[in-house]
């Protein structure tokens, strides 16, 4: 026996339905999930807008600005003379005696790390520019190889 047209329509209807509903809820999900992106955006730059107005303001505070008077003093300071004394002091030859210490103590104020030099030993170095100046071992700093290359002490 051959079922009727009527029940095989609303059997293909119930069952278009309940296809229906899966996908309208998958439907929505997707809208919702699209939804999301929107606020998520504009809070995250929100925060951003935020961070960048708290450094901004940070950088403005920890600005020191001198007073007058202070920079008229540091303007009255010789320092071109006191360069050229300190220039003086490091060309002084150092005696065998007082060598090793002025060198090590120098060498332990400025943080100059011995194992680099070409020379280790102090008594090679008659004064403190030869000292300051001294040769590193090869390839223990290398500068840029490239010919287009800025380089900078900094």
């Amino acid at each position: 026996m051959r079922p009727s047209t009527e029940q095989t329509v609303s059997h293909r209807m119930f069952k278009l339905l309940e296809m229906l509903k899966g996908h309208k809820r998958k439907l929505m999900t997707t809208k919702r999930l699209r939804w999301l992106y929107v606020p998520t955006s504009f809070g995250l730059i929100l925060m951003l807008l935020g961070q960048v107005r708290k450094v901004r303001r940070k950088d403005d505070q920890n600005v020191y600005k001198p007073l007058p008077f202070e920079v008229s003093m540091y303007r009255m300071l010789p320092l071109r003379t006191l360069s050229r004394v300190w220039g003086w002091i490091n060309s002084i030859e150092l005696p065998q005696p007082v060598r090793i210490p002025i060198l090590q103590s120098y060498a332990a104020a400025f943080g100059c790390d011995l194992d680099e030099a070409l020379i280790q030993d102090f008594k090679q170095y008659k004064n403190l520019n030869e000292f300051f100046k001294r040769e590193l071992k090869p390839g223990l700093r290398p500068i840029a190889g490239q010919e287009h290359d800025v380089v900078s002490p900094m």
